[in-house]
C-alpha cells in the first residue's frame, strides 16, 4: 500500500478502502456470531436440546406463544415443548423429526417451563451416579461441576444435552426445576 511515489490523495484512498474492507469483515463476523448464538435450551421428553438463532425459521416464530416470539438477545432461556394434541399431529412430528426437524426447532410447539415440564423432569430425571458410572474422568468432571454449583448431589438431576459437537449433560435443581449448570460428560 505504502509507496513513496504515491501522492498523498492516492495513499489516503488506499488506506480508506482497506479500512472499509476491514470494518465490513468485522461486521460480517459479528453478525455471524450473533446468528450462531444459543437462544433456547429446550426440554424434550428425556433430554435438553440447545437451539441456536440460525436454526429457527423467522416465519414460524410468529406461531409461537406471544412471550416466546422474540428470541433472547442475551443469554439462553430454558423452555419446554408441549405434547402432541392428537395422533395425527404425533405422526407428523415423528415424520419431521426423521427429516431432521425436531419439535425443539418448531416454535408452535414451545411452551414456558411449567407444571407439565416439571412433571416430566420428575419422572425422567436421573441421579448423578449414572454420569459417574461413565468412568473416572466423568466422575472427576461431575465433582468439579458440583463444586462450581455449590449444591449437594442429592439436589440435582442430570439430563443429556443435544448440541452440535460434543456430549454434555445439564444439571437441574430438583426443587426449583432450574438449570444449575453443565458438565462435560456425554449423557447418552
Amino acid at each position: 500500500v505504502y509507496n513513496v511515489a504515491k501522492r498523498r490523495h492516492e495513499l489516503l484512498l488506499d488506506i480508506a478502502v482497506i479500512a472499509l474492507l476491514q470494518v465490513a469483515a468485522l461486521g460480517y463476523g459479528l453478525w455471524t456470531v450473533f446468528e450462531a448464538r444459543p437462544v433456547y435450551l429446550v426440554h424434550e421428553v428425556d433430554r435438553f436440546q440447545a437451539v441456536v438463532a440460525a436454526d429457527i425459521d423467522q416465519q414460524e416464530l410468529q406461531k409461537a406463544l406471544p412471550e416466546l416470539r422474540a428470541l433472547p438477545k442475551w443469554g439462553v432461556k430454558t423452555i419446554g415443548v408441549r405434547k402432541a394434541r392428537d395422533s395425527q399431529e404425533l405422526m407428523e412430528s415423528i415424520e419431521q423429526a426423521m427429516a431432521g426437524r425436531d419439535v425443539s426447532l418448531r416454535p408452535d410447539w414451545w411452551v414456558p417451563m411449567g407444571p407439565s415440564q416439571q412433571e416430566i423432569l420428575t419422572q425422567r430425571g436421573k441421579g448423578l451416579d449414572w454420569l459417574r458410572a461413565k468412568g473416572p474422568q466423568a466422575s472427576q468432571k461431575v465433582d468439579q461441576a458440583l463444586k462450581a454449583i455449590g449444591l449437594p448431589e442429592a439436589e440435582l438431576w442430570a439430563f443429556p444435552v443435544v448440541a452440535r459437537a460434543t456430549g454434555w449433560s445439564v444439571l437441574v435443581n430438583r426443587k426449583t426445576f432450574q438449570v444449575e449448570g453443565f458438565v462435560e460428560v456425554d449423557g447418552f
